[in-house]
């Protein structure tokens, strides 16, 4: 895994496409400065000459523009590979079941997908009791993180869904009320907290515009798993 949870495949193209726009950029650059894309090698081993730098910097806005713009790049592209290269994962990157573990860690964090249901939406009625589905689901012990996402498959303009979960205990522990029927509630732990295991129910509360549109829920836990550690000896 890369920085902010990407992939080395996914860095990589992430630079190879910059790169493609910014070649890009600079090739329809030039031409509009009415400069010969073909001499851009020489003038670029020009701008080692201090002078010359200056010379193009006091020229117009454009070429000041087209030469921030090479700097910002090259940059950004520097942080990249420096970012990507100094960079280890605390854990791999989960699967849809289960995550490849770390040597160098004792525990690694393992996604289980607890729930992924579709089903048709009820009648909304706003300014009266809205319609609503309650979608219960089990969470084993030791879970970290939970995460439940609600969708419409079919969704129209003014389709809009609210979303509420509850712990085993009945409290509502994470609710969602946004104004379309993408909802998402997020519960984490911190330290050595783990999620209070048992029973888990998602409403689905129908709000607006709803008839004959089907909501798809699909809930995701995250769990520590133990690695065997050596411990030497004979």
């Amino acid at each position: 895994m890369g920085p902010i949870g990407l992939s080395g495949q996914a860095w990589g193209t992430l630079i190879i496409t910059s790169a493609i726009f910014y070649g890009g950029f600079v090739y329809y650059t030039l031409i509009g400065l009415q400069i010969d894309p073909k001499t851009l090698p020489q003038r670029l081993m020009a701008m080692a000459n201090p002078e010359y730098v200056k010379k193009m910097w006091r020229k117009d806005q454009k070429t000041r523009m087209m030469m921030a713009g090479g700097v910002a790049f090259m940059l950004l592209v520097v942080a990249m590979l420096a970012g990507f290269g100094g960079y280890e994962a605390p854990y791999a990157a989960p699967g849809r079941d289960v995550a490849e573990e770390d040597e160098n860690d004792t525990t690694t964090l393992v996604m289980v997908v607890l729930l992924d249901q579709t089903g048709v939406a009820g009648i909304a009625s706003p300014g009266m009791e809205w319609t609503a589905v309650e979608v219960p689901f089990d969470v084993a012990e030791g879970g970290k993180i939970l995460m439940v996402n609600l969708s419409c498959v079919n969704p129209r303009a003014a389709t809009d869904y609210d979303l509420v979960v509850y712990g085993p205990d009945g409290k509502n522990v994470g609710q969602s009320a946004g104004p379309d029927a993408e909802e998402q509630v997020i519960i984490e732990t911190r330290g050595n907290r783990t999620l209070a295991a048992g029973t888990y129910t998602a409403k689905i509360v129908f709000f607006l515009d709803t008839v004959g549109t089907t909501w798809h829920l699909e809930v995701t836990a995250w769990y520590m798993q133990f690695n065997d550690v050596e411990t030497g000896g004979e």
